[in-house]
């Protein structure tokens, strides 16, 4: 996701333009002027923070010089509307600049001011803006909801912005879907944008739509729809002059032609991008056609021209710090050294690329993360800093009070009284190690008591479902073999063949309800293929009814774990998602299971109706029961965040047994 994409949105709703230099000091010199001539009024005011904005994309920092002195006006003279303005371009001036805390502040107080002066498309940029900085903190799902709210609004007022705004913003909102692969999330979002773009004769957001609808096929690896996209998308942008979307459309596509064994094509594709590239400067894009250039030449057993190729592209690619792109050239480059027997080179791009995959796999573990605290306990870590505040206040009057008190006993006074305290500290400490060995000894009973109850239960369960499976289930196959023969019998009244078929359909259902209990007793998936398959496929038949989508995402799970974890962990998730189910009227849930080493983490969040959370800690169900027992047995934490109406959160985190 390029952040500059989302950047171009708020710039169009700033009515801002890219003026020639010659053409920005006349500008500027008129605007000043103008703010000179009434340095009491709010036409100065705005004549100042116009001056600034032809700053913003080219000197950030100049904008900011002049925007804060349009501010301090609209401070003065108690101008609402100008405050919002100067606020939400300063915001602005300070993304481009990276200061990022300070952007948010201004960019809130602009919001608050633009709420309160009734101007909705000053509403959307604030919005824009706040979604440009979640983004360069890497808070995806941030950015999401800030660009859903800026929708929102648009939809609310559709006479007061143009339609490219809305439809602009549906595009980055896809355009986010897809860099998180939920790319069938974003192909809804786009074919409705591309209805509507086509509808108004909107070119440049049509282009957007097709190529980002183009790149989510890619991420489902639908290689001819991603095909039929590109080739529709080729010829718009060749007619509007869109050179930049063309060439990334001509190298994929070409990627594409080469994987379909089209080389010929492949090659004349790549040749096209090559040369618009170059022409348009574009450093990156050249990066991404050389390396397709040289992977068709090595699938064509070219080893020197692949090699030559693909070395240039790396020089690029460190020329424009494309970072974790030029690993996969190290990638390729250890290929073709070990095919020509350079076992040397091969062993250091080799050693290049493996340490480029380990630190994107640690960013992206980080980004995760960071995303989660963002997201669960933003409101906790202020409530939290408050209260932290409050006792150092309160610590800090004890502790001058006792020192004062200290200096009035005096030193004797105070030895004896630490004397007796040490004498008492020792006898307490005693005590605590007894108590505590008293304690260990109880958990660890408590411990081989619980592992024995779960092994027992997962056992029975286990031997139930191959009993209702191979016994019960095949009698019952059986059986509805046996009658589908005498409904065969064409001596049968019709009363008597509808009669028996109806009772064949009622068997049907009876084998799928016995068939759904085995699986829930000890699914197959989790046996054979362990945890992360046997919650993918338990999740797909949760999305199967269409009432629930059900969104599952895993971090290095590429390994089993323990089989007695794999049993509880599942039996948990298929607990909180039958709750989710019976009980929270929700449309969408959320599973994340992240595990870091020896440390796993669970997340279960819905959007449903929410529920009490102070009842909860009561209830006495044999669902949350079994719930706690099994985080219990892990030596885990339970966390529940949820407000009627607002839908709820869980989360749990333990270390492997």
């Amino acid at each position: 996701m390029n952040p500059r994409l989302i950047l171009a949105l708020a710039w169009m709703l700033l009515g801002l333009r890219a003026p020639v230099d010659a053409q920005l000091w006349r500008e500027r010199d008129s605007l000043l002027r103008i703010s000179r001539q009434h340095p009491k009024d709010s036409f100065g005011m705005l004549a100042m923070m116009d001056a600034g904005k032809l700053y913003l994309e080219y000197r950030p920092d100049s904008a900011e010089y002049f925007i804060r002195k349009a501010l301090t006006r609209a401070k003065s003279l108690q101008f609402g509307s100008g405050k919002a303005r100067a606020h939400i371009n300063l915001g602005y001036a300070l993304i481009n600049q990276a200061k990022y805390d300070e952007a948010f502040t201004h960019t809130q107080n602009g919001l608050r001011w633009a709420e309160n002066a009734g101007i909705v498309k000053l509403q959307v940029a604030a919005l824009v803006n706040t979604a440009n900085i979640w983004l360069y903190r890497g808070s995806n799902m941030r950015v999401i909801e800030t660009y859903e709210k800026a929708l929102a609004l648009t939809h609310r007022y559709p006479d007061v912005l143009p339609i490219n705004f809305p439809l602009s913003i549906e595009n980055n909102l896809a355009m986010m879907y897809n860099g998180m692969s939920l790319h069938k999330k974003a192909l809804e979002i786009l074919k409705k944008t591309q209805k509507k773009a086509e509808a108004a004769g909107l070119d440049g957001v049509l282009i957007k739509s097709l190529e980002y609808q183009a790149e989510a096929y890619l991420g489902l690896r639908s290689r001819d729809s991603a095909v039929w996209y590109y080739e529709k998308l080729i010829p718009m942008c060749r007619t509007t002059g869109e050179n930049i979307v063309l060439t990334s459309a001509l190298s994929n596509l070409a990627d594409l032609k080469m994987k379909m064994g089209q080389i010929e094509l492949s090659k004349q594709l790549y040749q096209e991008a090559l040369e618009l590239a170059v022409q348009n400067n574009d450093g990156i894009n050249q990066m991404y056609v050389l390396h397709g250039m040289g992977l068709v030449a090595l699938n064509e057993q070219k080893w020197r021209e692949s090699a030559s190729y693909v070395k240039t592209a790396l020089e690029l690619g460190i020329d424009q710090k494309a970072g974790a792109y030029t690993f996969g050239l190290y990638q390729t480059l250890s290929y073709l050294a070990l095919v020509n027997g350079e076992m040397d080179k091969y062993r250091q791009y080799f050693d290049l690329y493996q340490q480029g995959r380990d630190s994107v796999q640690n960013e992206k573990l980080i980004g995760v993360l960071q995303e989660l605290e963002t997201k669960y306990a933003t409101k906790e870590k202020e409530l939290r800093i408050a209260q932290l505040t409050q006792t150092q206040k309160n610590q800090q009057r004890l502790v001058l009070g006792a020192f004062l008190l200290a200096l009035v006993a005096g030193v004797a006074g105070w030895l004896a009284w630490r004397n007796q305290r040490n004498r008492k500290q020792i006898a307490e400490q005693s005590l605590q190690l007894q108590e505590q060995k008293f304690k260990e000894l109880e958990q660890e009973k408590q411990l081989l008591a619980a592992d024995a109850m779960l092994k027992g239960q997962e056992e029975e369960r286990r031997r139930l479902s191959q009993d209702l499976h191979d016994g019960l289930g095949g009698m019952l196959s059986g059986i509805k073999q046996s009658l589908a023969a005498i409904k065969g019998n064409s001596g049968l009244t019709e009363t008597a063949a509808l009669a028996l078929g109806k009772t064949i359909d009622s068997l049907d259902q009876s084998i799928s309800e016995m068939r759904r209990l085995a699986r829930n007793l000890m699914p197959e998936a989790l046996m054979r293929f362990g945890l992360k398959d046997a919650l993918q496929d338990y999740c797909d038949h949760l999305s199967s009814s269409g009432k629930l989508s059900v969104q599952y995402q895993t971090f290095g799970l590429e390994e089993r774990m323990p089989e007695a974890s794999e049993v509880i962990v599942f039996r948990i998730v298929q607990e909180l998602l039958n709750n989710v189910v019976k009980h929270a009227q929700a449309t969408v849930v959320l599973l994340q299971l992240l595990r870091d080493g020896q440390r796993f983490n669970l997340t279960v969040e819905d959007n449903g109706v929410g529920l009490d959370t102070l009842a909860l800690e009561n209830a006495q169900g044999i669902g949350w029961t079994n719930i706690r027992s099994r985080v219990d047995y892990l030596n885990g934490h339970l966390d529940i965040s949820s407000k009627p109406g607002n839908g709820t959160s869980i989360h749990i985190d333990f270390s492997l047994l």
